[in-house]
């Protein structure tokens, strides 16, 4: 039971429009068929595979390897599915994520050659997740016509992005740019606010494409709903190193809140690595700085 509770979150007040979030890891040692199958059967097993599936997200080991297999399992999902080659920290070969919403009025799933779009329909929003593999600025211009099928556009609907990329020692720079360039299309700044984001090693199943870019967007929202995140005494403003991301959206509703936190790294208030060197000391800075930006939103 105590595995469970950490593999799961439950946020529920009676009225069937709750959530759940998994974070699940398979048991190292089999094949990685063999790893696959026992996690999803532990998914399932604990609740996770009914229609109020939103996001399915794979983290693996060998996406080129490991795709084939990986979208025969989950063909047919109406939820949206993401692979994305980051192998799990314990030694297997697959792990997940997932996040469901109860009390959907709706659920559509598009996927063609240029990507694929999710929209799921609640009683006063609608959320849509979205993504493509392609280059920086490829992802923004498709993104500004999904959004643009929403009846919005990317600054108005778009609230996180997840952006892998390969090699990213040596792409790290081209992700920024290109990301900053986008962000200045939109004319978007640090008075305005970005799109909270992270930017972080994952590879596809496809060697040659060195980007992959989950979107997620929510129509429906009022002014004063999308509140940034920040703890200036804790970590920067990203602009100050020339990195364009928020970082991190509260979204409010009338329930609950969603907390979007971008990537975090062992920093301080000026912009400065804490701990160079340091794993350990660096990881212990990273959550201190999550938690002083949660306690500050």
């Amino acid at each position: 039971m105590a595995g469970k509770l950490r593999e799961i979150s439950v946020w529920d007040d009676g009225t069937g429009t709750g959530e759940r979030f998994f974070c699940m890891t398979a048991e190292p040692g089999g094949s990685f068929e063999e790893e696959l199958h026992s996690l999803m059967d532990r998914y399932r097993e604990s609740g996770g595979d009914g229609g109020d599936e939103f996001l399915l997200r794979f983290h693996v080991s060998d996406p080129a390897r490991q795709s084939e297999l990986l979208s025969r399992v989950v063909k047919g999902r109406r939820s949206y599915v993401s692979i994305v080659g980051q192998p799990p920290a314990n030694g297997s070969r697959v792990a997940l994520e997932a996040w469901h919403l109860g009390g959907m009025l709706g659920k559509s799933k598009e996927e063609t050659e240029e990507g694929t779009v999710l929209v799921a329909r609640r009683k006063h929003y609608r959320l849509f997740l979205a993504g493509r593999h392609d280059q920086m600025q490829e992802e923004f211009r498709w993104l500004d016509r999904v959004a643009a099928a929403q009846g919005g556009t990317v600054p108005a609907l778009v609230h996180r992005t997840w952006i892998y990329c390969r090699d990213i020692d040596n792409n790290y720079r081209g992700l920024v740019e290109g990301r900053n360039e986008s962000f200045d299309r939109y004319g978007l700044s640090p008075e305005n606010h970005y799109i909270a984001s992270t930017g972080i090693e994952g590879c596809t199943e496809t060697p040659g494409r060195l980007l992959h870019m989950d979107s997620l967007g929510i129509a429906g929202l009022k002014q004063g709903q999308v509140r940034y995140m920040e703890a200036p005494d804790y970590l920067s403003p990203t602009h100050l190193y020339r990195v364009a991301f928020e970082r991190g959206a509260r979204i409010v509703y009338g329930d609950r809140s969603h907390y979007f936190i971008s990537g975090t790294a062992s920093i301080d208030a000026a912009g400065n690595i804490v701990h160079p060197g340091n794993v350990k000391r660096q990881t212990v800075r990273t959550l201190e700085n999550m938690r002083a930006l949660m306690e500050r939103s």
